[in-house]
């Protein structure tokens, strides 16, 4: 009890007139690990043991274990946060200043940046890409008996990487040329999901994320995150109940399962929020 009110009292201290930068490491560190100490909270003690996950029987602990590991919990993100104050203090020099380059100065520094060269890479990555993608799978990007292609994926690597960076280029972009970035990253998307990998989330993700820093309003990228979040999580677990719910693969079975088993996308993504924010504190 001691330990989660000391939490509180630091997270307090910690937020209290300060912005929330959603692309500053220390506030997305203390803010999942923060969530997942009071959503595993919640869970361990106000959900009943016939509706919890139970992944691996991890969940199947004793009251004086998961207090010892929320001890563990609590004194890492406190212990954190006492080293942003002790970084603060002895940097005198930006102690006025956030850890990171304010919203302003990126936004100058983008100024910088050539827009149409940015716009003209992207179209050359994604076409690269898509061609690579093509001479790995063909025709079974549509449907395929098994998971993998029969041919050797050789460029799998190299355009899985590509579209990290067309999700990331389709987020700045958008805002200059709002056809193409969609059409890079709504395509980015399909590939992802014909080859049945999860990379399809981290694709969105990056383009959310993105997306969400180039906003000039404050207002607007909250009531964007708002939306967005939740949604991440119901095609998160769209994206990762593909492989499970049918027997054959690619965008034609998988796009199937979407409208013949519409329940396993709320199952799958409650699944993955437990995946995501509690089960990592049992194991």
């Amino acid at each position: 009890m001691v330990s989660i009110l000391l939490l509180f009292l630091f997270l307090i201290l910690f937020f209290y007139k300060r912005k929330v930068l959603i692309y500053s490491p220390v506030d997305i560190f203390v803010i999942f690990y923060s969530t997942c100490v009071f959503t595993t909270i919640l869970y361990q003690y106000f959900v009943p043991s016939n509706l919890k996950f139970n992944l691996y029987n991890f969940d199947d602990i004793g009251n004086n274990i998961f207090k010892s590991t929320l001890s563990v919990f609590v004194n890492m993100i406190v212990f954190f946060l006492i080293g942003t104050f002790f970084y603060k203090i002895f940097n005198s020099q930006q102690s006025k200043k956030e850890f990171l380059p304010s919203k302003s100065e990126i936004k100058k520094q983008n100024l910088k940046i050539n827009n149409t060269l940015l716009l003209n890479t992207l179209i050359i990555v994604m076409s690269l890409s898509l061609v690579l993608v093509f001479l790995d799978y063909g025709e079974e990007l549509f449907s395929r008996p098994k998971y993998l292609p029969n041919k050797a994926s050789t460029f799998k690597t190299i355009y899985q990487v590509s579209f990290i960076l067309i999700s990331f280029l389709s987020g700045i972009l958008f805002h200059k040329n709002n056809f193409i970035s969609f059409f890079s990253i709504l395509l980015t998307i399909i590939v992802g999901l014909s080859m049945g990998s999860r990379f399809a989330s981290v694709y969105l993700i990056i383009f959310g994320i993105t997306y969400a820093i180039s906003l000039s309003s404050k207002k607007r990228r909250t009531l964007f995150l708002i939306m967005f979040i939740p949604f991440v999580f119901l095609f998160f677990g769209f994206n990762i109940s593909l492989r499970s719910e049918t027997n054959v693969h690619g965008l034609i079975p998988y796009m199937k399962v979407l409208y013949e088993k519409p329940h396993v996308v709320y199952e799958y993504a409650l699944k993955n929020l437990y995946y995501s924010v509690i089960f990592g504190f049992y194991a």
